[in-house]
């Protein structure tokens, strides 16, 4: 009896030893789990994903843009209506920027800013000389910034995507163009040129659709500090100050980016 007893008792603990070595061995040896201890961080993860961007990122974007401009009190709706198509306007932009390892990078960039507008019914204009003209009225506006960039650049930690944040400073050039149409004096061009300098804010997002190629959407605000613009209207020429101060307009754009 109590052989029989020591006997199962032996079985017992064979196979219980057995089935330990068999858990561990599943546990060391097994394709399908992962030990917690060899999960890579999310810094790691990051590093993996910078390292399959390459440093370069050309950029083609395309949008619009509203100039903003406050109203002086008076204003009809005929002239509320002729200014508002020339305050949004059609942006495109081109950067190039080396990117670090660590996100920050620097480059070039351009921005520009393009609208016009018409108005079929006659209206009076007064030249600086104290002549008037009246006759309808066709107008082109351009705003454009010159200039080098800094960008910030974060990549999600499965490189999927990244968000861009930049800031651009360099050369503003803007140039309004006035054509007042009449029957006693045919076309009149009243031309306005200022230079100075402008700053460039912006953000976007980027999905990456191939490992060089990326979309994305991405907002804008530009502004140009102008003291005064040099004025020609086939008359005379003079120096003129009512465009003189912040020209800001903000952007939505569309992106298409190059990574290199």
């Amino acid at each position: 009896m109590h052989s029989r007893t020591f006997m199962l008792r032996y079985i017992f603990v064979c196979v219980f030893i057995l089935f330990s070595f068999a858990v561990e061995a599943q546990s060391v040896n097994s394709p399908y789990e992962v030990r917690k201890d060899t999960l890579p961080s999310r810094q790691e993860l990051i590093k993996r994903a910078r390292k399959d961007y390459g440093p370069w990122m050309i950029s083609l974007g395309a949008g619009y843009a509203r100039w903003l401009v406050i109203f002086p009190e008076g204003t009809n709706q005929i002239a509320k209506d002729y200014y508002n198509q020339l305050l949004w306007g059609f942006v495109p932009s081109v950067s190039a920027t080396y990117f670090l390892k660590f996100g920050l990078g620097f480059g070039l960039e351009y921005n520009g800013y393009f609208s016009d507008a018409k108005l079929n019914e006659e209206a009076t204009v007064s030249l600086n000389n104290g002549m008037q003209i009246t006759g309808t009225l066709a107008e082109k506006v351009s705003m454009q910034l010159f200039g080098a960039g800094m960008q910030y650049r974060l990549i999600k930690k499965n490189g999927s995507g990244y968000f861009n944040f930049g800031v651009g400073l360099g050369y503003f050039h803007f140039k309004d163009a006035l054509n007042v149409s009449s029957y006693s004096k045919g076309v009149t061009t009243i031309t306005s040129v200022g230079k100075s300098v402008g700053m460039k804010f912006h953000a976007s997002y980027n999905y990456r659709i191939d490992r060089h190629v990326s979309i994305g959407l991405g907002i804008g605000l530009t502004n140009g500090l102008l003291l005064n613009t040099h004025v020609e209207d086939g008359y005379s020429s003079y120096t003129d100050t009512s465009f003189a101060g912040s020209l800001i307009h903000v952007d939505l754009k569309a992106k298409l980016t190059i990574i290199l």
